[in-house]
């Protein structure tokens, strides 16, 4: 139970993909920021194929996540 300080830290978690509205609501539950780059659409079939942060990294409360959104349909 006490074994560590509360210290400020979230886990990121796996935003590969969410749409927009889901990664911005999981990393606002983390208190984490997400800065979307890649399609600019907002739509369901605009994902996150990439992060900045590995899932499962520790880091401060407040961290800006560097998301790449890519709309699916567009692949073959």
């Amino acid at each position: 139970f006490g074994d560590s300080p509360r210290i400020s830290v979230t886990k990121v978690p796996d935003f590969t993909g969410m749409n927009r509205q889901q990664a911005n609501d999981a990393a606002g539950a983390l208190g984490l920021y997400i800065l979307p780059t890649g399609n600019p659409e907002v739509s369901y079939r605009v994902v996150v194929t990439a992060q900045s942060h590995p899932k499962d990294t520790q880091v401060p409360v407040g961290t800006t996540i560097t998301l790449e959104f890519t709309d699916t349909t567009a692949r073959d």
